[in-house]
């Protein structure tokens, strides 16, 4: 039956996550990197199993210091990701956005915190302003007026007060 069937699914995708866990622990980076890639591409993996792998992943990335890989992991587990989810990671997301911008990787930071601000759009959060801050200091910097124009649009919309959005 499809229910028996999803249960089954269930299970073994948990098993996988458990194996991929453990190596992660023993200090196998390589081969939980390999356990979640292998999940997030499988056919057989839902939703949730796809974001929760393409999340660790970037963990892994962040942690062995590739930021490329990092940022586009952070990426796709962004866009997968509800609100609630990344309220659960989002001091992790700031380490990411932080971390590319000391890399001097400007483009990723802003478009990574600005895809986190439009997520958590008013949330109770205390962090919203930081993704905001984080956007919109690099668009100023970098002289892409339009876009911190745009995303000062955003601010009242997300429940931001000029204490927030003006520098001060």
């Amino acid at each position: 039956s499809p229910g028996y069937a999803q249960k089954v699914k269930t299970l073994v995708l948990g098993m996988q996550f458990e194996k991929v866990e453990e190596a992660s622990i023993k200090g196998d980076k390589k081969g939980a990197l390999k356990g979640y890639l292998r999940i997030y591409k499988s056919p057989e993996s839902d939703k949730d199993a796809k974001k929760t792998a393409a999340y660790n992943i970037a963990v892994l990335f962040y942690e062995a210091g590739n930021w490329k890989q990092m940022y586009g992991w952070a990426d796709r587990a962004v866009v997968m990701m509800e609100k609630e989810e990344i309220l659960k990671f989002e001091k992790d997301f700031i380490l990411f956005a932080t971390d590319l911008f000391q890399r001097r990787q400007f483009t990723e930071s802003a478009a990574l915190s600005e895809k986190i601000f439009d997520k958590l759009c008013l949330s109770k959060t205390k962090n919203l302003g930081v993704f905001f801050k984080n956007a919109n200091v690099v668009y100023l910097a970098d002289k892409q007026f339009e876009k911190s124009s745009a995303l000062l649009g955003k601010a009242p919309k997300c429940g931001l007060g000029n204490d927030v959005v003006l520098p001060g």
